[in-house]
């Protein structure tokens, strides 16, 4: 995703969402230290098996552990807008598969602090109907890019 790429209306909602967020762990100097913390650390967070990728001021946390395998899979396919657009059956079933993974996975990214801000959750996969699905911006903001 290049923001330059998207429209004034799809910009100005992608910056309001990450204010929103940012706002709920306790400003954007605080979030930006949630994705520097996550950019340091040498193997991807994603794959600690306590579940959970420490901050200075927080955590984030998720309830199912992610593989290796999957990670590199789920790298492969980051920037693709449609996961389901023009794949070969093959292809299809094991984007599928993915999708059963990440379904009920959720992320909470919680302040140490109360008066840092309640914190917020979001979904790795945001799904637009049946056949159509992308990874949602949070996921690909916080933990790849």
């Amino acid at each position: 995703m290049k923001f330059k790429d998207l429209s004034e209306e799809e910009r100005l909602a992608f910056y309001n969402e990450l204010v929103e967020v940012s706002e709920k762990v306790g400003g954007q100097n605080f979030f930006l230290q949630i994705l520097e913390s996550i950019r340091k650390e040498k193997v991807h967070p994603l794959l600690n098996k306590s579940l959970a990728c420490r901050y200075n001021r927080g955590r984030i946390s998720w309830e199912k552990s992610i593989y290796k395998d999957t990670l590199e899979y789920i790298q492969s396919l980051i920037n693709k807008k449609d996961l389901f657009k023009n794949i070969s059956e093959k292809e299809y079933k094991k984007r599928v598969n993915l999708m059963k993974t990440l379904k009920p996975l959720e992320f909470k990214v919680l302040p140490l602090k109360e008066e840092d801000g309640e914190g917020f959750s979001f979904k790795a996969i945001d799904f637009i109907d049946e056949k159509n699905s992308k990874f949602s911006d949070l996921f690909k903001i916080i933990f790849f890019y």
